[in-house]
């Protein structure tokens, strides 16, 4: 995914927290439902690096 995209995504996902901390709980959702659908599926390599990730950070 490129810079460009990721920020993007970024954003609308910062804009929707604003959203839940003024109190428009549904706005965000529904902020969130858009952005969910566009991203694309991760292929398992992502995916098993991402795990990876998580567990070496002992999360």
């Amino acid at each position: 995914m490129d810079d460009y995209i990721l920020s993007m995504y970024t954003a609308r996902i910062i804009y929707a927290v604003q959203l839940i901390e003024s109190g428009d709980a549904a706005g965000a959702a529904k902020l969130l439902s858009k952005l969910a659908s566009a991203m694309p599926e991760p292929d398992k390599q992502s995916m098993a690096a991402a795990r990876a990730d998580y567990e070496r950070l002992g999360r």
